[in-house]
């Protein structure tokens, strides 16, 4: 007999097994609400992090619970990961709290299983209190935790006169402990990013790192616990596939005793509580809900309104949950309950007689979850110069950096940046000249030459790279102006052909691929030619806003070009392109240098006559015997595999031709000029709903655990990328895996191949009658094989991050789970850039995008191909960050932003420094004051001082004399100011305006004869000077802030 039920409450003891199987249909939404009646205790386990983030999503939308909710975090499968003792407290802390509060918590089945450590001794730090802040720093330090200078990690202190910054595992934000002699005069959390305070707390209690050694799972699981399982056969599957990998890890780091349990062993924990077993599978199930699932309606309104009428026709409750006010989903606002959140899937529950609807059914758009993803290093690091082995000062060139000194000059104390040339030769560098200094990033492979200080290489090293600045302005400029002039021929509205497509789609579209087909679909409706950056993860449909730009084109009757710079991307997207465009009138074609010269000649000829509407190839595209009929787009993809030619021409070919370029990795060249204004920029960073994160390992070389990567791969039917990476070894890397993997099916190809003979092993591949393809980073790009879902890196600490950024792409991109290995010999003493590299590809399963991969590669590598460094060595000898700023300037100059005002010379002959005891790290001391000097507004400046008096205490009055410079450099020119002196006896001012001597006080201020406004000396003139300025403009302090 089917036995039915309305929510998990009403399994009674009467009726619960050991293990009720309950079938249900739908979203995790659905889970939330059969889960919202039982009381607490509860552990919800999912089978990975991203089920359970949807969860979380739709579990505070429905039972509204989520304060009461903790989540058990998973360790990252990294050595380092295995290794970090303050997460694995932190593990602890939210078990422990977990079985005191008896609230619910949110599991994977790889949270479970990782180790955890108990927290030891703590220490209680109340507001108002006496504590002895030495005393403090003592036990943390014994207790594990690390000095730094900016505190972002847990188990991380430093010490800030009277501040201490501490990161302690049980907290979510790190906390910020004020002094006023041995008493606690404030206690406030703060945020990592701009390293800010966000609440106010009356204590804390911080967590030893010293745990307590080792306790059962089972005794941290409340006896009167339900335990959700939800989907078992995949929590099994992830589960086994989680230690595999941990188990490979773990023996190679140092985490003790602490074994990663099996899945077994955690189901035995839940022997004595309640366990209900969720799943989709009907022939498990021992109990059934009457919950349906909602099919989209894709933005078909009529269907959406007929929907709600027929189910408040038969008196159904509806519920609406919406972001935003929709009047779309708000119209029968009197019969239905509107809601403010958002679920990832609507259902009608049948028992309860409701209908629960989302955005996803009228929109067909899966919601983008705010992922809480792990925090990366604060913003203010990117002007850590201190951090930087090479500087480039615009004076005097490339030198080395030795940090800051503090000299003392007529007995002032007075702080400098101390900079290295050739022949020992040092520089210092006062504070007020920071500005002149910037990051010289190199790749690791490179030299780096010193310049002299006497030499005039640099002189003519810095010209010519401003010549060649000037010149790319110019073309960019002119190119750019040009496009804005010419008018472009406007394509109708969209027709049958495009929402045929659009309606054919097998997926839903994100929100973020929704915003950039519009924004395209807009530009190529326009009389102005579009010139589009479109960024995007590799895998995150891309591809899918490219067709429905061509097949708009088409559709307005005019050609379009998809230029790749591979012959292997090229066949995949005429791949892609094809299958996607079935069923419509356009005619696809594709060149490269695997087509015979007839096959070329006769799609040549058809291409000029109009018979091809879409030519898909590499840069024979280009080639000056390609004629086209009416050419109205070109798709570039990949640009920064294109030199400066190729990814140029085709704006050359007809000025009015729309342009999309789309981009994984975009070099920060490209970023700099599309944030700046000459290129319009989307960004997709919604990743595709269902899609799991790539399981990436980092670790030593393992024959073993590749055998068994491979066969596992093997045995579910799917395929295997191996990287190899040179091309004079792959035979011996081939033999190898032959030797280790009998039976094995294995292909090889690498860009040396003959043409004919690559073409026909990428053929086998995708026909998979080849299970392992041993290749070189010839597949880096755009590569799409459906069934290859694990990846093989060796030697992997020889590539760039943008390469092993791009490899990776190469698996995840289906709802199978993704297997990625990085490896690098057992001998190899990896740089602090391979293992940083290493690391940040580590990051990307926790929310890394390929639009902050820029930066980030910037930081680490400098130089390279994705810089585009190597197009110019003037460019490469001033640095990437000179060069940009000479570029910005010549743009800047000829679009006649140049004379914008004049600009007021401070020159402060007084000793400046940061007070050592106020803010000791020096390298935290150089990037604040970078940061002062580049403030462009005074609401920044004044943000900045409030941000001092939080991170570092009551400003000492030094320090309220540089923020007072700030100000004068930013307000002088609004009021004719050229230029300030400050000396011990006096403070001049050589002004145009005569008004600004009223607003000074008359009995201290006067004229000179040279037509200077001169004042007090020291430390006294320019406060002054700067309250007078604000009150000039009618501005009080607190109206700018």
């Amino acid at each position: 007999m089917v036995r039915y039920i309305n929510n998990l409450k009403d399994l009674d003891e009467k009726e619960h097994k050991d293990r009720s199987r309950i079938h249900l249909k739908g979203k995790t939404s659905a889970l939330a609400w059969i889960s919202r009646g039982l009381t607490p205790p509860v552990l919800f386990v999912l089978p990975d992090k991203r089920t359970q983030e949807d969860f979380l999503v739709d579990w505070a939308s429905i039972s509204g619970k989520d304060k009461e909710t903790s989540v058990l975090l998973e360790l990252p499968l990294t050595q380092e990961g295995f290794e970090n003792e303050a997460l694995k407290i932190k593990r602890g802390q939210t078990l422990v709290d977990w079985n005191n509060d008896k609230g619910y918590m949110v599991a994977t089945s790889s949270s479970l299983m990782a180790p955890f450590i108990l927290p030891g001794r703590v220490f209680q730090v109340k507001r108002r209190s006496l504590v002895d802040r030495d005393e403090l720093l003592e036990w943390l330090s014994k207790e594990g935790y690390e000095r730094v200078d900016i505190v972002w990690l847990p188990g991380q202190y430093v010490s800030r006169g009277s501040i201490v910054d501490v990161f302690s595992p049980g907290d979510k934000n790190p906390v910020r402990i004020e002094f006023f002699d041995d008493a606690v005069e404030s206690v406030r959390f703060f945020r990592i990013e701009d390293q800010r305070s966000i609440e106010l707390v009356d204590e804390v209690c911080l967590l030893s790192l010293k745990g307590r050694g080792k306790t059962p799972l089972r005794d941290l699981i409340p006896l009167d616990t339900k335990v959700v399982l939800y989907e078992p056969s995949e929590i099994d599957k992830n589960a086994s596939d989680w230690r595999w990998l941990a188990e490979a890890i773990y023996k190679d780091a140092k985490g003790g005793d602490l074994v990663p349990l099996s899945w077994g062993e955690v189901l035995r924990s839940f022997s004595d509580v309640k366990v209900f077993e969720v799943t989709k599978n009907l022939a498990l199930a021992d109990f059934r809900t009457k919950i349906e699932e909602i099919p989209p309606f894709k933005g078909d309104v009529r269907a959406y309104r007929d929907f709600v009428r027929y189910w408040i026709g038969k008196s159904y409750d509806v519920h609406v949950f919406c972001s935003d006010k929709d009047e779309i989903l708000l119209e029968h606002n009197n019969s239905i309950c509107v809601k403010t959140g958002k679920i990832t899937g609507g259902f009608i529950d049948h028992c309860s007689q409701v209908v629960y609807l989302s955005e996803f059914e009228l929109h067909g758009i899966p919601i983008a979850n705010e992922r809480e993803v792990s925090s990366g290093p604060p913003l203010e690091w990117n002007e850590l110069v201190a951090r930087s082995t090479y500087v480039v000062h615009e004076d005097y060139g490339i030198a080395k950096n030795l940090g800051l000194e503090t000299l003392t000059i007529d007995g002032m104390s007075t702080d400098f940046v101390v900079l290295e040339f050739t022949e020992k030769k040092r520089l210092m560098v006062p504070l007020l000249q920071l500005y002149k200094i910037t990051p010289y990033y190199v790749p690791e492979t490179l030299e780096v030459k010193l310049d002299s200080l006497r030499g005039k290489a640099w002189a003519k090293s810095k010209a010519k790279a401003r010549e060649r600045a000037q010149k790319a302005a110019e073309m960019l400029v002119a190119m750019y102006s040009q496009r804005e002039t010419i008018k472009a021929k406007p394509c109708s509205k969209d027709g049958e052909i495009i929402k045929k497509l659009e309606s054919d789609c097998p997926f839903p579209l994100t929100k973020d691929q929704e915003k950039a087909v519009m924004a395209i679909k807009k530009d190529l409706e326009s009389d102005r030619p579009m010139d589009r950056l479109l960024v995007g993860d590799v895998g995150i449909g891309k591809t899918e806003v490219a067709i429905r730009a061509a097949v708009k084109m088409v559709e307005n009757g005019r050609q379009v070009f998809v230029l790749a710079p591979t012959t292997i991307l090229s066949q995949q997207h005429y791949r892609t392109f094809k299958i996607r465009c079935a069923g419509l009138p356009i005619n696809i074609e594709h060149i490269s240098r695997f087509s015979s010269s007839s096959e070329e000649r006769r799609i040549k000829e058809k291409l000029a006559s109009g018979e091809v509407d879409i030519l898909i190839g590499t840069h024979k595209l280009l080639q000056k015997d390609v004629k086209v009929k009416d050419l109205g787009l070109v798709i570039i993809d990949e640009e920064h595999r294109f030199g400066v030619l190729h990814k140029e021409l085709p704006k050359f070919i007809d000025p009015s031709v729309h342009v999309l370029t789309m981009t994984a990795t975009p070099i920060p060249r490209t970023l700099y000029l599309a944030l700046g204004g000459l290129r319009d920029l989307s960004i997709i960073n919604t990743q595709p709903y269902r899609r799991k994160p790539v399981i990436t390992y980092i670790g030593t070389w393992d024959p073993l655990l590749v055998k068994q990567a491979i066969l596992r791969e093997k045995n579910r039917g799917g395929q295997v990328f191996y990287i190899h990476n040179r091309v004079e070894t792959i035979s011996q890397r081939a033999s190898f895996l032959s030797n280790l993997l009998p039976g094995v099916r294995l292909g090889v190809a690498h860009g040396r191949m003959k043409e004919k003979e690559l073409s026909r092993v990428m053929d086998k591949f995708i026909a998979k009658e080849i299970d392992v393809l041993l290749c070189t980073t010839i597949v880096e790009s755009g590569l799409d094989i459906p069934s290859a879902n694990t990846l093989i890196v060796d030697n992997s600490q020889d590539l760039g991050l943008a390469q092993l950024y791009q490899l990776r792409g190469r698996i995840g991109r289906r709802e199978e789970q993704a297997f990625a290995f990085f490896m690098y010999p057992k001998e190899e003493v990896l740089t602090i850039e391979a293992r940083e590299r290493l690391e940040a590809i580590a990051d990307l399963g926790e929310g890394l995008t390929g639009y902050e991969l820029a930066r980030r590669d910037l930081q680490i590598r400098g130089g390279g191909e994705i810089l585009g460094l190597r197009q110019h060595g003037h460019m490469e000898r001033v640095g990437f960050h000179l060069y940009c700023k000479m570029l910005e300037e010549e743009v800047r100059k000829i679009r006649g932003k140049e004379e914008e005002s004049l600009q007021t010379h401070v020159d402060v002959r007084l000793p400046l420094s940061f007070p050592s005891h106020f803010m000791p790290q020096s390298s935290v001391r150089v990037a604040f004051f970078r940061r002062l000097l580049r403030s462009e507004s005074l609401e920044e400046v004044y943000a900045l001082e409030g941000e001092a008096r939080d991170r570092f205490g009551k400003l000492p009055e030094s320090m309220k004399f540089l923020f007072a410079i700030a100000r004068v450099k930013l307000i002088g020119p609004k009021v004719g100011i050229t230029s300030v002196r400050c000396t011990e006896e006096e403070t001049l001012v050589w002004s145009k305006s005569k008004d600004i001597i009223s607003r000074l006080p008359s009995k201290e201020w006067f004229y000179k004869s040279d037509g200077s406004i001169v004042g007090p000396g020291g430390y006294r003139g320019l406060p002054i000077l700067d309250r007078a300025l604000l009150s000039f403009l009618g501005m009080a302090k607190e109206e700018v802030k």
